[in-house]
């Protein structure tokens, strides 16, 4: 029987890769289908000018499926998430199913964004 159920996460840029917790047990999510992602950048400008404008910052996010710390293979997607701003992801059909764990990291490719915090949330069903 699939629960649904919201899990949550945030890492500051340039954290290590990351294991997503089930909200009640603090273990690793097992299986999981996921219906929807939600993810926000905490971070703003950094006040630099290039030719009189102002460079905007962004992440990225990456989510991984494994058992242990997770290594290239196993990505699963990478989404941006410019600065200050909120992605709402509706995914269609059954979704997507984590099979081993859920792991996140922020990239490495983001701009500035090493002291900031992205946010993310996975709305989904608990599988059994």
């Amino acid at each position: 029987m699939a629960r649904l159920m919201m899990v949550s996460k945030n890492l500051v840029g340039g954290a290590a890769v990351s294991q997503i917790l089930h909200p009640r047990t603090k273990q690793g999510v097992g299986r999981f289908r996921v219906k929807q992602i939600i993810a926000w950048n905490m971070n703003g400008i950094n006040n630099t000018f290039q030719f009189s404008t102002i460079a905007p910052n962004y992440g990225l996010f990456e989510l991984y499926d494994s058992v242990g710390i997770p290594d290239t293979n196993d990505l699963v997607m990478r989404i941006p998430v410019s600065s200050k701003s909120r992605i709402n992801l509706t995914l269609p059909e059954a979704g997507m199913t984590f099979e081993k764990g859920i792991w996140m990291a922020v990239g490495t490719e983001s701009n500035n964004n090493d002291d900031k915090k992205i946010y993310l949330q996975l709305v989904g069903y608990e599988l059994r």
